[in-house]
């Protein structure tokens, strides 16, 4: 958005040297116009999304509230593994196989959370 609007700012030095027309200057103009305004647009919507997250309002990310609920237990009970755990597998004499509800979000929020982190890492190297 910083660079339209610098290209914008730069059209009335362009039409005052003569590199540009009045009719061009009023195309470039409305066309610079019309990039923020959807560049502004877009950065609501995200920083919206973003609030929903953070907030822990969005639909897909409910299942956290049902996991801080256990977040201060220092012992598990019938309760808690009724609600977090979905099956047990006894796979050999030392060896268990726990599937958690909600699992596979769990997942994804970890390699989202790996993703930012590694593109916070890249914008502070670059």
């Amino acid at each position: 958005m910083a660079q339209v609007e610098g290209f914008k700012a730069k059209l009335y030095e362009n039409l005052v040297s003569g590199i540009l027309t009045k009719e061009e200057f009023l195309s470039y103009k409305r066309k610079y116009n019309a990039d923020i305004e959807l560049l502004q647009k877009a950065v609501a919507e995200w920083n919206e999304k973003l609030t929903d997250v953070l907030e822990n309002r969005s639909e897909r990310n409910r299942w956290i509230n049902h996991f801080m609920q256990f977040s201060t237990m220092e012992e598990i009970d019938r309760r808690a593994v009724m609600q977090l755990i979905r099956s047990i597998r006894v796979m050999g004499k030392d060896e268990l196989h726990i599937e958690f509800n909600y699992q596979d979000e769990y997942q994804k929020a970890v390699s989202l959370a790996e993703q930012i982190a590694v593109q916070g890492k890249e914008r502070k190297v670059g």
